[in-house]
């Protein structure tokens, strides 16, 4: 009987022991998950920039009005508009802050994201849509990264029913030397790698604070 009793204890304590991982192991988890969801939640963006404004090729950082253009560079915007071959190419710099805060309290916890999806509205209307593939990591504790997103964007495609002096118009309001954002849109959906798979907030408008 004391021999019995003695392999009793012994499993006892194995079990007791082997629950108490089980039970360490979940609360990490736990906590990794709470953790990740929270740097979900917290993930800001805004645009810090747009930079390169040009169309087909022609720089309009110094182009207010069509008068403004260069006889070559006037004959040539009007050759592709009328081949319905005007590109609008400009680049926005995205700014990802991963503030990993909650009540006060810092945590550590980078957001890894996997996929960002983008889309551009120009004077109200849907034009490029893209998708950023690398992976990207924000690091903790308030810290930021730059991400650069490359937008080319074929203008009959979206303004057809525009004529050649609205087109440009349009495109001098947006990259021109008096440019304005407010025809100009950005909307991205970020999908986030956590513990319990990839996730995303939705779609996000990111506002401007410089440009």
């Amino acid at each position: 009987m004391p021999h019995r009793n003695v392999w009793l204890f012994y499993f006892m304590q194995k079990y007791f022991f082997l629950i108490s991982i089980i039970i360490i192991s979940s609360c990490s988890q736990v906590s990794d998950i709470t953790r990740s969801l929270i740097g979900l939640k917290e993930l800001k963006f805004n645009i810090q920039n747009y930079e390169n404004f040009a169309v087909s090729g022609i720089k309009l950082d110094n182009i207010s009005s069509t008068k403004d253009f260069s006889i070559v560079d006037g004959l040539k915007l009007i050759k592709l508009f009328n081949n319905k071959n005007l590109i609008f190419s400009f680049r926005v710099n995205v700014v990802a802050v991963n503030p990993n805060t909650v009540r006060g309290k810092k945590l550590n916890t980078r957001a890894k994201i996997t996929e960002l999806s983008y889309l551009f509205m120009l004077d109200g209307r849907e034009t490029i849509k893209g998708k950023i593939e690398d992976e990207l990591i924000v690091p903790a504790g308030g810290e930021s990264i730059t991400i650069p997103i490359e937008a080319r964007i074929d203008l009959l495609k979206f303004f057809a029913d525009k004529t050649y002096e609205e087109v440009v118009k349009l495109v001098l309001s947006l990259g021109g030397m008096n440019r304005s954002n407010r025809k100009m849109e950005l909307f991205i959906n970020p999908t986030i790698d956590t513990p319990i798979g990839d996730l995303s907030p939705g779609k996000i408008k990111v506002l401007s604070k410089n440009y």
